[in-house]
């Protein structure tokens, strides 16, 4: 038959384009997230899609898509009238207490199970997140700080186990970033905060949920109102 044994292209220009463009969409991705998280893109701001187009040389397609994820994790909100652009999500302070105080509750949760089981192959790790957050803190790096704030808090919160408990810190992660950018705390205040994170490891380690509550209360909770 006419065309049998014919060499069908693999088609490698497509996916190679496709897959060119996607690793520039993780790029823009993490590059604007990190000017969010660092306070240098704020709430209410536009997103610069042109200048991130310029910056990066390609077209608007990866950095929309970026920004559709960025949108989709809950740092970006994007006005569709009378034309489109997106902006920094903003949050207010009631909203900033209704999430501490779930936060806090998950926390809870978290330690207290996790105080039943804990290994030191997990300790390890926690200090482990414990060292970056602080070395970021130390050299200005506040998006990395905040970043490996909320890997130690969910770090926490896989090693009980408990997946489904993981999933909804994940969930809420974008909107407690949303309240740290938008506490705007003098550097020595927030040095403080992390360095209660050696304090709760050690409590945990004593098994200490009294003091670890009382410590996860004040660490979530205080400087909510902005």
């Amino acid at each position: 038959m006419a065309g049998k044994g014919k060499a069908i292209s693999p088609g490698i220009d497509a996916p190679s384009a496709a897959i060119e463009r996607q690793s520039t969409s993780d790029l823009v991705y993490g590059h604007v997230k990190r000017l969010i998280l660092s306070g240098s893109l704020k709430s209410g701001e536009r997103i610069p899609e042109k200048l991130l187009a310029e910056h990066f040389q390609v077209s608007r397609t990866p950095v929309r898509e970026a920004v559709q994820r960025l949108n989709e994790y809950g740092l970006v909100e994007i006005e569709a009238k009378p034309w489109s652009y997106a902006y920094v999500a903003s949050i207010t302070s009631k909203q900033a207490r209704d999430i501490g105080e779930v936060r806090f509750s998950l926390e809870h949760l978290s330690f207290s199970k996790l105080a039943k089981c804990l290994t030191p192959e997990v300790l390890a790790d926690l200090e482990g997140y414990v060292g970056r957050c602080r070395d970021a803190m130390d050299s200005g790096d506040y998006a990395t700080a905040f970043e490996q704030d909320s890997l130690f808090h969910q770090r926490i919160a896989s090693s009980t186990g408990n997946m489904e408990l993981l999933h909804i810190l994940k969930t809420l992660d974008s909107k407690i970033q949303l309240v740290r950018v938008n506490r705007h705390l003098p550097a020595d205040i927030m040095q403080y905060t992390y360095t209660e994170h050696e304090t709760l490891l050690r409590l945990l380690a004593e098994k200490n949920m009294r003091k670890i509550d009382t410590l996860l209360q004040k660490h979530i909770m205080h400087h909510l109102d902005f």
